[in-house]
């Protein structure tokens, strides 16, 4: 049994000859534990959004979409913990739900204080963007503040539940955080009066 990822082409294109060289070649999944009757599963993943996957029944082996890719990878928790977002993507879902991106004019635009909103200088975001789990060390200047903060005391001061905690992502640039998705931006990337344009991203949760 393959234990290390394997990368699968996954464009749409790419679907109907993916499912004639998997019915020809079906040990290229069955080694992760898929058969020849999830085939068409497969073929559904590959038209499906980044980040999307099914499992294997059988190892616990995970096909993950991960933009023109289907990557096979052990089981771990859930979807894959990290995801790249190109400036072409305007849907991306993740293990916690999805984001929708959409770019507005400036003027018009009016900053909500609704935490599952991010509303961002868009001349300071450059792609790609790095949508992952959180991990110790990492700080960011939260909204408001000049100095930096470790998320580890973010988190403590905003009193989150180990689980909240364990389930928190964040959206990076540049080794940047810009985003504690769901909960705060970052001060160097906020919306100021010579801003042009917004990027706005949406929270939506997993129901």
């Amino acid at each position: 049994m393959r234990s290390r990822p394997v990368n699968l082409p996954a464009t749409a294109a790419a679907s109907e000859l993916l499912i004639i060289y998997l019915g020809q070649r079906l040990e290229l999944i069955k080694d992760f534990g898929f058969t020849e009757k999830q085939v068409d599963e497969v073929v559904k993943l590959c038209h499906a959004e980044s980040g999307a996957w099914m499992e294997s029944p059988l190892t616990g082996h995970r096909l993950i979409r991960h933009r023109n890719w289907l990557i096979a990878a052990p089981h771990k928790d859930g979807r894959a913990d990290t995801i790249i977002i190109t400036e072409y993507d305007r849907q991306v879902g993740f293990a916690s739900g999805r984001l929708h991106l959409e770019t507005r004019e400036a003027a018009s635009f009016t900053v909500s204080p609704d935490a599952a909103l991010a509303c961002l200088d868009a001349r300071h975001i450059r792609f790609p963007l790095l949508l992952r789990k959180w991990k110790p060390g990492d700080y960011f200047y939260p909204l408001g503040m000049k100095k930096k903060k470790k998320l580890s005391r973010f988190f403590i001061d905003r009193r989150l539940s180990k689980l909240d905690k364990e389930n928190a992502w964040v959206l990076e640039m540049n080794k940047k955080i810009i985003w504690v998705v769901g909960q705060r931006i970052d001060e160097r990337f906020k919306i100021t009066s010579s801003a042009q344009q917004v990027l706005k991203i949406t929270l939506e949760l997993r129901g």
